[in-house]
C-alpha cells in the first residue's frame, strides 16, 4: 500500500506543534452592531452584561446570588406619540413616589426634558455635538443611529425619568460626553460622587444625573468622572436644606463625562431621573430613621458588588433623596444604631475582606433642628438627602471622611403602598 502524503503546510503546523510554538488564532474582530434598531437593541442588550461582584457567604447560609443583568435594561413602554418637535412615551400605570414627565426630540440634536410631576422643577438636556439623527421610536426605545460621530444613542424612558446610553463601537478622539443643562429653574446645583443634584426653592433635591457607568463589551466596568463647567456647583457632602445653597449663576451649564477604556466597544449610560427612589439598588443595608425623621440607607450588596455608600430619604411631597456620603469601608449585613446625639454607628458586617469587626459614626454634618423641605404641593413636606460624614470610631473619634459615593447601577425603587 502506498503511504498517505502529507501536505507541506500540514507538516509544518505539526512541526511546530512538536517544537511547542503552536499556533494563536488570530483575534477575532468585534462584531458590527446591526442597522436595524431593533436588532441594535437588542445586540447591545446581549454584548453589554454586568456582571454581579461576589460576596462571602456568612456562617451557616448560603447567600444568592446576583444573576448578570442587561445595562440597557428592558423597557416598559407602551408606545410613543410626537407632539411638535418632540416625543412622549406612554407608560403603564406606576405607583413611584415621584414619577416624571419625559420628552424626547425628534431630532439628535434637540433637547430632551425630564419634570418632576409632583414638585414642577424640569430640566432641559441637550447632547452637544449630536447631529439631526431621526429618533426610530419602536420596541419601547428611541434609538438615533450614528447621531454623535457615529455614536448610537439610545434612550430608555421609564416612569422616574430617562437613560441616554450612548454606544461607541471604537475608540472616540475623546472620551466624553459633554451635555448642555438649562438650570434657569433650578434653585441650585450639587454634585457629590459623580451624581449631580438640581435643588429646588426649599433646597431639596428634586431632580438628578445619576452617576454612569462605562461597560466595555469584555465586562470591564469603568466608572466615569462627572465635572460641572460654567455654573457654581455645591460639593458639600453637608445635607444641602441646612445651609444656604449655592445658585448656579447662569441660565446653563456643561455637564462632563470622562472616562478611559481599555477596550472597544463601550456602552455609557448617564440617566436622568426624578429623586423619589434611591440612587443605588442594595440589598443587606439598615435604614435608620434619624431624629428629624429622615431615613438613612447605608452600605450594602448592590448590583455591582458591596457597597460604601450612604443615603438619605424623607417623605413629604411625594418623598426625596440624595447622596449621604461614602463610609470607609464597604459591608452588608452590619448593624446601624441611632446614638442619642443624632449620630449613627455602624457595626460589623462582611465585605470583600470577610467579616468585620470594625465600627465607624455617620455624623451627616447636620444641625441640630429638624430638616424640612417645602414646595407649593405640600405645605410641610420633608426631603431626603444622602448626605455624609463618616468618621473612624477609633479613640480620636474625630477623623471624618466627607466623600460622597455611588456603587450598583440600577437605581433603588422606592413606592407608595397600594
Amino acid at each position: 500500500m502506498r503511504p498517505s502524503l502529507v501536505a507541506p503546510s500540514t507538516l509544518a503546523l505539526l512541526l511546530a506543534a512538536a517544537c511547542g510554538d503552536t499556533a494563536q488564532p488570530a483575534p477575532s474582530a468585534p462584531a458590527a452592531a446591526p442597522a436595524e434598531p431593533s436588532a441594535l437593541v437588542a445586540h447591545l442588550r446581549a454584548r453589554f452584561v454586568v456582571q454581579p461582584e461576589g460576596v462571602p457567604d456568612l456562617p451557616g447560609r448560603e447567600r444568592p446570588r446576583a444573576e448578570p443583568f442587561a445595562l440597557l435594561k428592558a423597557s416598559d413602554v407602551l408606545s410613543f406619540f410626537r407632539d411638535g418637535e418632540h416625543l412622549t412615551a406612554k407608560l403603564p400605570a406606576s405607583n413611584v413616589l415621584r414619577p416624571a414627565k419625559v420628552r424626547l426630540p425628534v431630532k439628535a440634536s434637540g433637547a430632551f426634558e425630564v419634570t418632576d410631576k409632583v414638585g414642577g422643577v424640569s430640566m432641559r438636556v441637550r447632547l452637544l455635538g449630536a447631529s439631526d439623527a431621526t429618533a426610530d421610536a419602536r420596541d419601547g426605545y428611541a434609538t438615533y443611529r450614528g447621531a454623535l460621530g457615529g455614536a448610537d444613542v439610545v434612550h430608555r424612558v421609564h416612569a422616574e425619568g430617562t437613560e441616554d446610553h450612548v454606544h461607541f463601537a471604537n475608540r472616540p478622539e475623546k472620551e466624553e460626553l459633554r451635555y448642555r443643562v438649562s438650570v434657569d429653574a433650578v434653585a441650585g446645583l450639587r454634585l457629590t460622587s459623580n451624581v449631580l443634584e438640581l435643588l429646588d426653592q426649599a433646597g431639596c433635591p428634586r431632580l438628578r444625573m445619576t452617576a454612569p457607568l462605562a461597560l466595555g463589551a469584555d465586562g470591564e466596568k469603568v466608572v466615569p468622572t462627572v465635572a460641572v463647567e460654567g455654573c457654581a456647583v455645591d460639593t458639600s457632602p453637608a445635607a444641602p436644606w441646612e445651609r444656604a445653597r449655592v445658585r448656579p449663576g447662569a441660565s446653563e451649564c456643561e455637564v462632563v463625562v470622562k472616562w478611559q477604556a481599555r477596550v472597544y466597544p463601550v456602552l455609557v449610560d448617564p440617566g436622568w431621573v426624578t429623586t423619589g427612589s434611591l440612587a443605588t439598588a442594595r440589598a443587606g443595608h439598615t435604614a435608620s430613621v434619624l431624629p428629624d425623621g429622615t431615613v438613612l440607607v447605608v452600605d450594602g450588596n448592590g448590583n455591582g458588588g458591596v457597597l460604601a455608600s450612604a443615603e438619605r430619604w424623607s417623605g413629604g411631597s411625594g418623598g426625596s433623596c440624595s447622596a449621604a456620603g461614602t463610609l470607609a469601608t464597604a459591608r452588608h449585613e452590619h448593624t446601624a444604631s441611632v446614638l442619642p446625639d443624632g449620630m449613627v454607628l455602624v457595626v460589623g458586617g462582611s465585605g470583600k475582606g470577610g467579616h468585620f469587626a470594625s465600627a465607624e459614626k455617620w455624623s451627616g454634618g447636620r444641625s441640630a433642628r429638624r430638616a424640612a423641605c417645602t414646595t407649593r404641593a405640600s405645605p410641610t413636606p420633608r426631603a431626603y438627602s444622602r448626605t455624609a460624614r463618616c468618621s473612624s470610631s477609633a479613640a480620636t473619634g474625630n477623623s471624618a471622611v466627607s466623600r460622597a459615593g455611588r456603587s450598583g447601577r440600577e437605581a433603588g425603587s422606592a413606592r407608595r403602598a397600594p
